[in-house]
């Protein structure tokens, strides 16, 4: 799945012009299909393609409310920078990174992890989405 999502124009770090990269749209990868029992674990990882410059991330995530947000960590990409931060409410995280020193390139910027709730329904399907 391919979805777009802004890269750096909205944090708060930018208005100070601590970021270093232009504003713009990097679009953002998942993997097309995903599957998991009732109280299991799901790593969902988010791509992106040929970015340069880039000192810091934000999206926010959709998903079912028959899932509960676990933790966010940072992807190979990002995997020098410090922990980045996530504001989890029912169906959704917002999720932010910023760091010093820029990377540029292919690869994982983050893995959300998520639990899917015993009370899920067998086979139910649930859109994920930016």
């Amino acid at each position: 799945m391919k979805w777009r999502a802004a890269f750096g124009c909205f944090l708060p770090w930018a208005m100070l012009g601590l970021l270093a990269q232009p504003c713009g749209a990097v679009e953002l990868r998942l993997p097309a299909n995903i599957s998991a029992a009732p109280g299991a674990e799901v790593q969902l990882p988010i791509s992106v393609d040929a970015v340069a410059g880039l000192t810091g991330y934000f999206f926010e995530l959709s998903y079912s409310a028959d899932f509960d947000f676990v933790r966010v960590d940072n992807g190979a990409l990002t995997a020098a920078w410090g922990a980045p931060v996530a504001n989890a409410s029912a169906g959704g995280v917002v999720v932010a990174g910023l760091a010093a020193q820029a990377v540029g390139g292919s690869g994982t910027l983050a893995v959300i992890t998520l639990r899917l709730r015993f009370s899920a329904v067998n086979g139910a399907v649930s859109p994920i989405a930016f």
